[in-house]
């Protein structure tokens, strides 16, 4: 099971006023882990926890879990 940023992922970043580096700062991870979540990279559980709370949205809106 794996779990991905939706598309809109990185339109919900920009509209909230995040760099990918500030969104990281944010987060508290390395802006890498960012940028290859955007890219469609697998992301861990507490990750995408840290990612819906910076940006204040539902995980269901950002992430989606792969079998």
């Amino acid at each position: 099971m794996k779990i991905r940023a939706r598309e809109v992922f990185t339109d919900i970043r920009i509209r909230k006023g995040y760099s990918i580096t500030g969104l990281a700062k944010v987060m508290k991870v390395n802006p890498s882990v960012v940028f290859n979540l955007e890219k469609g990279g697998g992301v861990r559980p507490a990750t995408a926890r840290k990612a819906s709370e910076a940006l204040n949205e539902d995980f269901d809106t950002l992430f989606i879990i792969e079998d």
